[in-house]
């Protein structure tokens, strides 16, 4: 009987067990590796990233190759293992092979290769492409025929699979993940992140965080004549107004700017004028708003609190702002919300959100139960501030100083902000 000692057993099978520790490894990071981040760096001129992100487009072709090159190193290991077993235990060799063998296999094998491969998938998936890519050519025969196989078994079983676990689809959760790639790992511009987290926010917001405050609302007294509406809409540039009978917040109805242009009488009441108010709840969502208003030809609705009493209106184009951004309609004209007067120092209208100081400022001011620099200020004031006074306010990038630069009775309209330079 031939003579095979351990050091020449382990000499055959150490190279075997590392090359199926590769191949699998390589197929777990090929297909966990994030394929955004492969196209990317594939246009920038890797042919590593370039020839992984084509195969991570056919998985077929990975599978058939470490398929066959993993069953194979799996068979020499047991093979040349059950030899050395036979020489040195005669009939029970087939059980120590096993004994010895599926341990290693399995831990050193798969199991280590693949949670080093999956961690680090994105660095190591262009530098495994191409050896994967020459394999699966040298054995063209045969990982042809296992592509194929693969391939068309999937096709068999997907109706199936769709049949009892349903179609997969990509996740709204998986979408914001995209969404935190950094810039330089992404071709998605800054305006594109917005406008896709706005559509993805759009399904669960509720008419009270798109509408328009009654008190920023220009509105028209129902006893007003043509003319002096007229007038109203020439002095604030609306294309429509709502129209309200003895209080603001009893908001009647719509009127229209060009509905006026056909009176002859100027003198006459608006009553005539006027079409019948929409109101929603302030709860509803803006999803189901958007196909009400556009199933009824709704320019504008009337938002009530659980009161009954108008808080706010939303036109149609305040819907389609919360995903597009700021649109303008015919009459509208750009209002500067802030102005900068130093790298450390702007002045902003308290009705300019929070959330997009932070984003052109980096002030870092903190979110809460408010959208505008308004209502923060409201909250820290605990009342309404008048001209001249100051709040400073610590957040982890520094200091801030607000002071009130103009206010009326009932509202902050500007603010000065400056952040410390220590």
């Amino acid at each position: 009987m031939m003579n095979l000692n351990l050091n020449t057993a382990l000499l055959v099978a150490l190279p075997l067990l590392l090359l199926e520790g590769f191949f699998t490894g390589s197929e777990i990071a090929l297909l966990s590796s994030d394929k955004l981040r492969l196209k990317t760096l594939a246009r920038k001129g890797s042919r590593g990233a370039e020839k992984a992100f084509q195969l991570s487009k056919n998985p077929e072709k990975i599978f058939a190759t470490t398929l066959f090159i993993t069953s194979l190193s799996i068979a020499g290991i047991s093979a040349i293992m059950t030899l050395f077993c036979l020489i040195e235990f005669n009939r029970a060799s087939d059980f120590f092979a096993i004994l010895f063998t599926s341990p290693i296999i399995i831990v050193f094998g798969e199991l280590i290769p693949k949670i080093f491969y999956r961690k680090y998938a994105d660095q190591l998936a262009p530098w495994v492409a191409w050896p994967i890519h020459w394999t699966y050519f040298f054995f063209y025969p045969i990982t042809r025929f296992l592509s194929s196989y693969s391939a068309g078994l999937s096709r068999a079983i997907s109706p199936l699979g769709d049949l009892l676990i349903g179609k997969r689809r990509t996740t709204r959760d998986e979408l914001r993940s995209l969404l935190s790639v950094e810039k330089k790992e992404t071709e998605i511009t800054l305006s594109e992140k917005k406008m896709i987290k706005r559509i993805l926010d759009f399904k669960d917001t509720e008419a009270k965080h798109a509408l328009i405050p009654l008190v920023n609302v220009e509105a028209i007294e129902v006893s007003s004549t043509a003319h002096e509406a007229l007038l109203r809409f020439k002095k604030h540039r609306h294309s429509r107004m709502p129209v309200y009978e003895n209080r603001i917040d009893n908001i009647i109805g719509v009127l229209e700017y060009s509905d006026l242009l056909t009176a002859h009488d100027l003198e006459q009441n608006i009553r005539n004028y006027i079409t019948h108010a929409y109101y929603v709840a302030e709860t509803q969502a803006l999803h189901d708003l958007l196909l009400e208003m556009h199933k009824e030809d709704n320019e504008m609705v009337i938002v009530v609190d659980e009161y009954g009493g108008a808080i706010g209106i939303i036109a149609l184009e305040d819907i389609v702002e919360e995903i597009v951004g700021e649109i303008t309609d015919e009459y509208d004209t750009q209002t500067l919300l802030f102005k900068e007067l130093s790298p450390k120092s702007w002045v902003i209208l308290a009705k300019m959100e929070i959330q997009k100081i932070n984003e052109k400022m980096h002030l870092n001011i903190p979110e809460g139960n408010y959208e505008t620099l308004g209502g923060f200020l409201l909250q820290q004031f605990g009342r309404i501030p008048e001209v001249g006074d100051e709040l400073f306010f610590e957040t982890p990038l520094g200091l801030l100083k607000f002071t009130i630069k103009k206010a009326s009775e009932r509202q902050i309209e500007t603010v000065q902000i400056e952040r410390s330079t220590d």
